[in-house]
């Protein structure tokens, strides 16, 4: 038993690290040093930069001088959840120890992370610049509907080369039946994967993540035990997002066990005793949030159905 729980107590400490594996929005995190803890509770400080543009270079060759606006932005995180979960000692010694050893896993994989996605890809649905509302069901229309996107990120001078392509996996379909293939010779098969549009890496998001609204379920209320979230809003096709236009924070993440007995504590390294229960118990609480960065919506395009 002794071995299986320290395994998980060193799995605790690297949830970070299943998060960013299994998470289809890791990579828009903000840099952590761009990121400062805030005074007030629920809040963090996030850097922003903003400098001159270029001046006239005068008849001596003279520089103008420029600043360069470095602030730290307060933003108030509203995404607060938690969630305890007990299993019995017995239970557990029944199935190996495999029961309470892969709970912190399959958590953080089939709960969390999904739920933090469906979170941020909401609020930069409702941040976006522009957004249309078009069901699309042919390759010729989908790739219309991109060619328009991409005009539009343009012409707001934000790249959308380096930008990300996200789209439910209907639509990557689509975008697939689009592209000519040829099968390869001595039976190396065909390959229709499409990494890059346009120079902008595709992510393929499942549709329960991918709406412009989701519900989140407070875990104790009739109704409501199951936890988790219900996609609410409208599908989303495609949406196409700057890296730069969206800032993405934690201010606190706390994932800790509890063993059934002292015993089991000081063997296990656990954090506590689970009181009046024989059971092994784990917490954990997240309180994140992401926004759409103040005058830079118009890096983000958003295609749904009608």
């Amino acid at each position: 038993m002794d071995n299986s729980i320290v395994t998980i107590k060193d799995y605790l400490a690297v949830l970070d690290e299943k998060y960013a594996m299994t998470s289809l929005t890791a990579r828009f995190d903000t840099p952590k040093e761009w990121k400062s803890d805030a005074e007030k509770s629920g809040a963090v400080y996030l850097a922003t930069m903003d400098m001159d543009g270029l001046g006239t270079t005068d008849r001596n060759g003279e520089y103008a001088d420029g600043d360069v606006d470095l602030e730290w932005t307060l933003y108030e995180l509203a995404h607060d959840r938690n969630r305890k979960f007990y299993i019995d000692n017995m239970d557990n010694k029944e199935t190996m120890d495999l029961a309470f050893g892969r709970l912190a896993d399959r958590f953080m994989a089939r709960k969390v992370v999904p739920e933090i996605d469906a979170w941020r890809i909401a609020k930069y649905a409702a941040g976006a610049g522009t957004t249309v509302s078009t069901t699309i069901t042919t390759s010729a229309n989908a790739l219309t509907a991109v060619n328009v996107a991409q005009r539009v990120i343009f012409e707001a001078e934000t790249s959308y080369a380096g930008s990300y392509f996200l789209c439910d996996f209907t639509f990557y379909n689509l975008i697939k039946e689009s592209i000519t293939f040829e099968r390869l010779p001595n039976g190396q098969g065909i390959n229709r994967e499409v990494p890059f549009l346009d120079g902008m890496e595709v992510v393929i998001m499942p549709e329960i993540r991918f709406h412009t609204a989701i519900t989140l379920l407070d875990g104790t209320t009739e109704g409501e035990t199951a936890g988790g979230y219900t996609a609410a809003g409208k599908l989303i096709q495609f949406m196409i997002i700057d890296p730069d236009s969206v800032v993405q924070a934690t201010s606190h993440e706390m994932a800790r066990f509890w063993a059934p007995n002292g015993a089991l504590k000081a063997s296990s390294g656990a954090d506590g005793v689970t009181e009046k229960r024989d059971a092994w118990s784990f917490d954990y609480r997240l309180y994140d949030d992401a926004f759409v960065e103040g005058n830079k919506s118009e890096g983000i395009y958003v295609q749904t159905v009608t």
